[in-house]
């Protein structure tokens, strides 16, 4: 039987990788545009139906591209993308999910993590800032994610997430894929929230699991400032 997890939270309010459609839908790729995108975007807010479509979507793109690990969709925005997961952060930077080229690269999952995404303490997630508003644009404004779900499937999971800090960084200080202690993750959410331009409005709760979006500042990928968006696991739908 399907089920929905709330996880609770304290509260709520609601590499280089950039330059600029979407993969899927590029060359191949028509037919999951066609058949499962537009299924999506009629479900509103039935996340029953969210799961069943998720499900026969990756069912047919990771049997025949296994590097596909996962989906990401955020509502009223670009950002609807499979997760590509290889052997380092370079592969897709500048390919399609079916190795073809494509100058908007792939959304690309950080190679330390493991391939059912939602098991990761945070996942990290990179894509470009595309000049046409694709791959991971949107992160630019920020602000427009105060009310945002970011939706994360993979391996029969649907999990929601809501923003809690986004801020401009230079170096890696962000990447953390795992924590040794709870002081550790106590201190990464802190960080993150101390330096956040948004109050979200949202807490991470005592136990977090974390998603962090990474694009550069720039769509033109000059520089080294990145801009970083944190959200924290707010609940989960699956079998």
């Amino acid at each position: 039987m399907k089920k929905y997890i709330l996880i609770g939270l304290v509260g709520f309010g609601i590499s280089a990788i950039c330059f600029g459609t979407s993969a899927l839908i590029n060359g191949n790729g028509d037919v999951y545009a066609e058949q499962y995108l537009p299924a999506l975007s009629e479900t509103g807010k039935d996340t029953g139906k969210r799961y069943d479509i998720y499900g026969g979507m990756m069912e047919n793109l990771a049997e025949k591209y296994p590097d596909i690990c996962g989906w990401i969709n955020v509502a009223d925005t670009k950002i609807s993308y499979p997760l590509l997961l290889t052997t380092d952060n370079e592969y897709y930077l500048r390919k399609a999910y079916d190795g073809s080229y494509d100058k908007n690269g792939s959304i690309i999952v950080d190679y330390r993590l493991k391939s059912s995404l939602t098991e990761n303490r945070n996942i990290i997630l990179y894509g470009h800032n595309m000049a046409s508003g694709n791959m991971f644009a949107y992160l630019k404004d920020p602000e427009k994610f105060i009310n945002a779900e970011i939706e994360i499937y993979s391996n029969g999971r649907l999990a929601i997430y809501k923003p809690y800090a986004a801020y401009i960084e230079s170096g890696n200080r962000y990447i953390k894929t795992a924590f040794e202690t709870e002081e550790e993750l106590k201190n990464y959410v802190k960080t993150g929230k101390d330096k956040s331009i948004i109050d979200f409005g949202t807490v991470p709760g005592e136990d977090p699991h974390l998603l962090t979006l990474v694009t550069c500042e720039s769509s033109f990928g000059l520089g080294d400032k990145r801009i970083i968006v944190h959200a924290v696991l707010t609940g989960a739908y699956e079998d």
